[in-house]
């Protein structure tokens, strides 16, 4: 069902010459609504569909009950929507912990990601969710991947109401995995979001990193921003030198 579902839909309202990472860099451009997905008693049947596709789907199903969760993205208001977030977030968080392949995973963290751009309340599953992201986070090998979770992980930091606890688990995960996964987290996220190192946080920070059995902690994490700090200014300085010798 959810693949007929899927495929009549997609008839409808997307090129199919539209590539993943067209969508994944689409702006937040306004989203056309479709009636249907637009009323409460005409959605309620579909999240019935979604939830039981994502929680007890094959990894097929699971593939086109995401693509459907996109639809609903695009093309349902937040005032539809974000009362049945909480109904279909259980499922989604639950598939992230699943062992997929990698093209899946990319899918499912993508969708996420999404989703916190449309600024829904997700708050009640922050615990979750930093425990997925953060777990997925240090099994990721694929470099596309890291990035999403990456990404996703600083939205995340961004509405938690307890944002130091992500800094801090990413430290204490490097000191137990040495993945440098985690450093290319908090590198990112202290360039990107500088008020995200308040007072407070570079406190708590402070405490961490020059505790006496945090030492070669601290040492790693100071060589892992210098060292990346020097290839962002190599690939500025290619950005903007000349293009080569003709």
């Amino acid at each position: 069902m959810i693949h007929s579902l899927v495929t009549n839909f997609n008839v409808v309202l997307f090129d199919e010459n539209q590539s993943e990472s067209d969508s994944e860099e689409e702006e937040d451009a306004e989203r056309p609504v479709i009636l249907g997905l637009n009323s409460k008693d005409c959605l309620e049947p579909y999240i019935d569909i979604l939830v039981q596709s994502m929680a007890y789907g094959s990894h097929e199903t699971i593939e086109y009950t995401i693509d459907f969760y996109n639809i609903l993205a695009k093309h349902t208001t937040t005032e539809y929507l974000q009362p049945v977030l909480f109904r279909l977030m259980g499922p989604l968080v639950r598939a992230m912990n699943f062992k997929t392949e990698t093209y899946l995973k990319i899918k499912l963290v993508r969708l996420l990601l999404k989703i916190f751009k449309l600024n829904l309340d997700v708050s009640q599953f922050n615990s979750p969710l930093q425990y997925s992201l953060i777990k997925g986070l240090k099994d990721s090998v694929d470099p596309q991947l890291v990035k999403l979770y990456i990404n996703t992980l600083i939205a995340l930091h961004k509405t938690s109401s307890q944002p130091t606890k992500i800094y801090t688990q990413c430290l204490r995960q490097f000191h137990l995995t040495k993945n440098q996964n985690f450093l290319q987290f908090i590198y990112n996220l202290m360039k990107r979001v500088p008020s995200a190192l308040d007072e407070e946080t570079q406190e708590n920070l402070h405490e961490f990193l020059l505790d006496p059995e945090n030492q070669k902690l601290l040492c790693n994490f100071l060589f892992f921003i210098g060292r990346q700090e020097r290839q962002d200014r190599q690939r500025e300085g290619q950005d903007s030198g000349p293009v080569g010798k003709q």
